[in-house]
């Protein structure tokens, strides 16, 4: 499970903040970040914010992917 810190700190890494968020989520046309405890992935083409994508249309990324950015980006 990510701390919020974690969160946070995956997000910067990423260059998902709140000042570049919305150009962020337009550009990648992602919309909301979610987690099931096995992936955090980002919800909402924009035809689809709100509602719930089977997991081969999100965008997904391990805990193994974010744990390694994690260590990159020195947390």
């Amino acid at each position: 499970q990510l701390t919020p810190e974690e969160l946070e700190t995956f997000k910067k890494g990423m260059g998902i903040t709140p000042h570049n968020y919305w150009t962020w989520a337009s550009r990648t046309k992602n919309f909301k970040l979610l987690t099931d405890g096995k992936f955090v992935w980002v919800e909402g083409y924009e035809d689809h914010v709100g509602k719930t994508l089977p997991l081969t249309e999100q965008r997904a990324w391990s805990w193994e992917f974010i744990n390694e950015r994690l260590r990159d980006f020195g947390s």
